[in-house]
């Protein structure tokens, strides 16, 4: 897989400026929210399908219908946060939960959860984010069709058969790991397997009714609100720049709205910090608010700023709106190495020749004669905490767990971009803070996807209050 690095230079990503001990208590799990959420979901999607049954015969028909679609339609924002494993505490649950709501969908859940992890390392970084809805110029037409899922359908269902089959997707080689194309394929088997069933029921009973409940039908009559919101996430703002606060959005929206977009309208606070719990956003919003832009009051506020930006830029591609961030700098410009190549200057990205690495192969090892470097004191690290030092130009993790024990890792996760300092950590695991792979802070091994290669361990040790760690001078020298 080709690496974005090698065509531009990676920066970190604006953060809010909080206490660690506060900042942790926001990233907290709890299974009890997400089964309610889900619960409630469930109840209201057989609720408002069981309305639409009876409303055949009736006057109520399309109105019945188009409640039912917006409901079915919410399993877009099921899959996006069960992709980051913020949902539930239990990690099968969100696994379960992102596969019926990427098959409610005509997806496969390894495309989409590979997607959707480039999406938030290289958030609108053109040429490599490939879920940029609106590009420069826009297209009008295409995102009319969307409102009625036409363009997606047209999209999704053809990869989803193809993995069925075993055939790679075009844009699954850019950024799939070709050790990832087995588990697609079977995903995508089972999701179309799904699919099949209202196609294989209507057969039998001669009947178009369960395809108005299930597949592609309920997105293209129900898709309005949900595809509205999706569009206003982005769309209009700043790219190729590593705040986002600059590219995204935060909408105040009432609360039926917010159940269907799972929160998803504090799109800013996700984006900053995507492993942060879905129920947890809200709250956290309204503490750094004062860090934020101001959100905007509600989607026609939106949409009365952003159609004329869109419009502006589809004469003056350079045009987008500048939100203003209290008390910040100007942001950092993504800086390019070099031109990608034409075949690879794609949404998404082309990304060819992945690179084969041995999954959960430990790098670490101790060498014979070590310099130590004092990086912090004791009592500047809680109980799972986690810290960045720099060393000569090289980032570390330095962790303190709840067993009172020290470690230290490499400071940026193996699979993309990312701090793991800003990770969560628990039970001697770290967590990367932009795709959710945790790895044993022992071995540095990856415990789970999309992370398969290990990081770099490093011996720590405490003495006179200080917390040191121990480095080989080649290491420091390279």
């Amino acid at each position: 897989m080709v690496n974005p690095q090698d065509y531009i230079q990676e920066a970190p990503w604006a953060k809010v400026d909080m206490p660690r001990n506060e900042f942790r208590q926001f990233m907290q799990k709890n299974n009890l929210y997400g089964i309610l959420n889900t619960l409630l979901w469930i109840i209201s999607l057989f609720g408002t399908g069981y309305l639409a049954y009876l409303s055949l015969d009736s006057y109520w028909v399309i109105p019945a219908f188009f409640l039912y679609g917006v409901m079915y339609c919410a399993c877009d924002a099921r899959w996006h946060e069960s992709s980051h494993g913020t949902v539930f505490k239990t990690p099968w649950m969100n696994t379960a939960l992102c596969f019926i709501a990427t098959a409610m969908q005509q997806r496969d859940i390894i495309f989409t959860n590979w997607s959707h992890v480039r999406h938030h390392s290289y958030t609108i970084i053109n040429d490599i984010d490939p879920e940029i809805t609106v590009t420069r110029p826009p297209t009008f037409w295409e995102h009319f069709l969307n409102f009625f899922s036409l363009g997606e359908s047209k999209y999704y269902i053809p990869v989803l058969v193809k993995h069925a089959f075993g055939i790679v997707s075009e844009d699954a080689r850019k950024f799939v790991p070709e050790e990832e194309y087995n588990r697609m394929f079977w995903w995508a088997r089972a999701s179309l397997l799904l699919n099949l069933i209202p196609i294989i029921v209507a057969g039998l009973t001669q009947s178009w009714l369960p395809l108005l409940f299930v597949g592609p039908l309920p997105k293209m009559y129900g898709n309005i609100i949900q595809r509205s919101f999706v569009l206003a996430q982005h769309a209009g703002l700043d790219e190729d720049v590593w705040d986002h606060r600059k590219n995204s959005r935060t909408i105040l929206v009432n609360p039926f709205f917010g159940f269907l977009f799972m929160n998803m309208q504090y799109h800013v606070e996700h984006h900053m910090y995507p492993l942060m719990p879905f129920h947890q956003l809200p709250r956290f919003h309204r503490r750094v608010q004062d860090q934020m832009p101001k959100p905007y009051k509600g989607m026609i506020e939106v949409y009365r700023e952003m159609i004329p930006a869109l419009i502006k830029q589809s004469k003056d591609t350079t045009y987008f709106i500048d939100r203003k961030v209290p008390g910040a700098e100007e942001p950092q410009k993504v800086v390019r190495i070099k031109e990608m190549e034409a075949s690879s200057a794609m949404i998404p990205m082309a990304a060819k020749g992945a690179e084969t690495v041995m999954a959960n192969q430990t790098t670490s090892a101790v060498p014979e004669e070590l310099e130590w470097h004092a990086v912090t004191s004791v009592k500047d690290l809680a109980s799972n905490d986690v810290i960045n030092v720099k060393i000569e130009g090289t980032d570390y993790a330095i962790v303190h767990t709840d067993k009172g024990e020290y470690y230290s890792v490499s400071g940026i996760c193996t699979h993309e971009h990312a701090y793991m300092a800003d990770g969560v950590v628990e039970s001697c695991t770290i967590s990367c803070p932009k795709h959710n792979s945790k790895f044993d802070l022992k071995t540095g091994n990856a415990l789970n996807r999309p992370a398969k290669k290990a990081l770099k361990t490093y011996p720590v040790k405490v003495e006179d209050g200080q917390v040191l760690i121990g480095l080989a001078a080649e290491t420091i020298k390279s």
